[in-house]
């Protein structure tokens, strides 16, 4: 079927982040009452809150893309982390905080050497539902032209296309699963007695990082040329709708006739194009191309 998946790393980083962000905050809410009753009725709303709203200002803001996708993802997937956090230690008992104190442990050591082990595994699990969470967003992102699994999805039911609707649901479904077992076994993995465990943690974030990296020197590599052509005011994209539409199958051919290799379409739908429609008409000074319009273009697309 030709399942592709581009900037995976992007994906990651949003996994990444809820943890970083999230497992401070839920120990700042642990420690201070205050910060827990103001940062408690922000996690409700935030849960609630149907998933595609956070879309609404990030395309609004950022165009249709990656990034509204990993800000929706993001805000959806890191309420979990931090009330799993959070309960995990209040949750540690009272008798094992005074024997610390009676020991002399200042605050610090109270928290990295007794309460954050013992929690350990309610931190773990919340993370794990935050990286499922994360996962799920995958063909709501697709909505506002987030490329990957989500997108083969979106492009199968626009499409009516059985078979590569199954393959990439199934390609989610295995992802989440080797997402979930590798979190549940990283408090105690299998591999560590033959290499280090900061070992495995530093491969996976060099891999991450060269991900997002190498995703980014592609793009920038892409865009040369003149400054003033309509390619460079563009940033080579054509923003289209949804993938089932004949207009997208013809631009997509367009793009393959006149070896436009550079260019690429922006597959989403019909409200994020006018959303970004909307937007490029209130900035004035860059152009925007597409499917069916053209703002402020010269005919010459190179």
């Amino acid at each position: 079927m030709g399942i592709k998946h581009p900037n995976t790393g992007d994906r990651y980083f949003v996994r990444v982040l809820t943890i970083v962000i999230g497992i401070p905050i839920g120990i700042w809410c642990a420690q201070n009452k205050t910060v827990r009753n103001i940062v408690t009725p922000i996690l409700d709303f935030m849960q609630t809150m149907p998933a595609f709203v956070y879309l609404i200002p990030s395309i609004l803001f950022f165009g249709i893309g990656v990034v509204p996708g990993i800000i929706a993802s993001f805000i959806f997937a890191i309420a979990p982390t931090i009330r799993m956090t959070n309960l995990g230690i209040q949750e540690v008992p009272n008798d094992l905080i005074e024997a610390s104190d009676a020991f002399g442990s200042t605050s610090s050591q109270k928290l990295f050497k007794v309460q954050i082990p013992l929690a350990t595994p309610t931190i773990m699990a919340g993370v794990n539902q935050s990286i499922m969470l994360a996962l799920s967003m995958v063909v709501t992102a697709s909505l506002v032209g987030a490329p990957g699994l989500g997108a083969d999805v979106y492009r199968a039911v626009s499409q009516i296309n059985v078979g590569q609707g199954f393959e990439a649901g199934l390609s989610i479904v295995i992802i989440a699963i080797i997402l979930d077992r590798i979190t549940q076994n990283l408090r105690k993995p299998a591999y560590e007695h033959i290499v280090s465990r900061k070992i495995i943690f530093t491969i996976l974030a060099l891999l991450v990082v060269g991900t997002a990296l190498f995703g980014t020197f592609t793009k920038e590599k892409a865009m040369n040329g003149d400054e003033n052509s309509l390619a460079a005011k563009t940033n080579y994209e054509i923003i289209g709708i949804e993938p089932g539409a004949g207009l997208m199958k013809l631009t997509k051919t367009a793009i393959d006739d006149y070896k436009l290799d550079d260019w690429k379409l922006v597959e989403g739908s019909s409200a994020a194009m006018v959303a970004e429609l909307k937007k490029q008409s209130i900035k004035k000074n860059r152009s925007s191309l597409l499917d069916g319009h053209r703002i402020g273009c010269s005919r010459n697309m190179t």
